[in-house]
């Protein structure tokens, strides 16, 4: 039987359990491990169960880091954010990814799904055009550097980074390909049930 990280069998049942982020582990009571019964015996039932508490877990983590964030924003000064280190901008394009993602699917899977046919291939069009204005634009469509986007979760985020700023001008092809990213995942989940 294959391994599964993260999946623990103790007297015949079957256990999510995965190592609390050091940083977070003050709002787990100091626990190290987080352990939560997945309610079945049967392994490949648990790998199934494990795939979608697992990416809960990781979407609550993400979470209660941009709380934390946001109350250590709140109880500082605002700072202006102007440089940015490669490492800090990957992180912060990634817990803005994460979350389109999780967005996107709880679309699909709450409405896109059930869409009638006509109104899924709409949908997809809408999708398709954005894509092309991400992807550099077309003839009859201007391009979008995502500036919006990248200005819109840095206010919503409580940032302050101005326009002109290097770390600006460094985040915006990040949210631009990953606004592209996210776009072309959705379209290939919709397609699917489209063709």
């Amino acid at each position: 039987m294959p391994r599964q990280s993260g999946l623990l069998l103790r007297k015949g049942r079957y256990y999510l359990n995965i190592r609390v982020p050091t940083e977070l582990r003050p709002l787990y009571g100091k626990k190290d491990i987080f352990r939560k019964s997945l309610d079945t015996s049967d392994f490949r039932e648990a790998v199934s169960r494990i795939r979608f508490e697992a990416f809960k877990l990781e979407a609550e983590f993400e979470e209660k880091r941009r709380e934390s964030l946001r109350a250590k924003v709140a109880a500082e000064p605002a700072e202006c954010l102007r440089e940015i280190s490669d490492q800090a901008a990957h992180a912060l394009v990634f817990r803005w990814f994460i979350e389109q993602e999780t967005l996107s699917q709880e679309w699909w899977e709450n409405d896109g799904v059930n869409l009638p046919p006509g109104q899924l291939a709409e949908a997809v069009e809408n999708m398709e055009t954005e894509a092309a204005a991400f992807s550099g634009g077309n003839a009859q469509l201007l391009p979008d550097d995502g500036s919006v986007i990248l200005g819109t979760y840095l206010a919503r985020e409580g940032i302050d980074c101005p326009k002109d700023s290097p770390a600006f001008r460094k985040l915006r092809p990040l949210f631009r390909k990953g606004t592209l990213e996210s776009l072309l995942r959705t379209i290939d989940r919709a397609s699917v049930v489209a063709c």
